[in-house]
């Protein structure tokens, strides 16, 4: 089974949240019941790591953190193999019309006026195609029990990404976009990675070529 866990937590706390948590694990609950379910892949947010730079609700942050540690309880409990994958900004073909890359292209091409709100902030991007590539591989494994997260490890400055489109519309030569190691960065860790292999193999600066 794959799950994507949505963000429903996004706001303070109140009573209709909490029922909608409630919901969740009982949803959980009946689907490790069932015989044939041997797997389950949760895909969500990178959020629950609190960087201050991305902002979600504490709320949301401890709700999916219940989550995750009640349904790798009931894994355990029915021999169920349990991966959490916790996915920093992807992007891609179909990615939402609302996305910082998708909202960058789409003004550039109409020549519309656009203003990044957080032009200095550094994030991290993953294809979704290496997200799904991450998925199949897991499919293929025997009993796994872990929790990881899927990005490149390297950090990109939204402004740099804007200016790298841009120039690469225009046609100009020797376009590169900076990239950003250090740990101190909102970055992906490979912790936990080995266990699947994985890795991402598409490179942000040839895919916005």
């Amino acid at each position: 089974m794959i799950y994507a866990l949505k963000k429903f937590f996004d706001t303070n706390y109140n009573v209709k949240k909490f029922n909608h948590l409630l919901k969740q694990k009982k949803f959980f609950k009946k689907i490790v019941s069932i015989p044939s379910i041997k797997k389950i892949i949760i895909t969500g947010s990178c959020s629950e790591h609190k960087n201050q730079e991305y902002r979600t609700s504490k709320y949301f942050v401890d709700s999916k953190i219940k989550i995750k540690n009640f349904v790798r309880q009931e894994c355990l409990k029915n021999r169920i193999s349990f991966v959490w994958a916790r996915l920093f900004y992807v992007y891609g073909r179909f990615q939402h019309k609302r996305s910082l890359i998708a909202k960058i292209i789409n003004s550039l091409k109409n020549n519309k006026k656009f203003e990044i709100l957080n032009p200095l902030i550094k994030n991290d991007y993953v294809n979704v195609v290496d997200v799904v590539n991450f998925i199949k591989m897991n499919l293929n494994l025997r009993y796994v029990n872990y929790e990881c997260d899927l990005g490149s490890s390297l950090a990109f400055k939204n402004i740099d990404i804007y200016n790298f489109i841009k120039r690469e519309m225009m046609n100009l030569k020797n376009v590169k976009l900076k990239k950003y190691k250090q740990k101190k960065y909102f970055i992906s860790s490979r912790k936990n990675l080995i266990i699947s292999g994985w890795k991402p193999t598409i490179n942000i600066n040839e895919f916005l070529k």
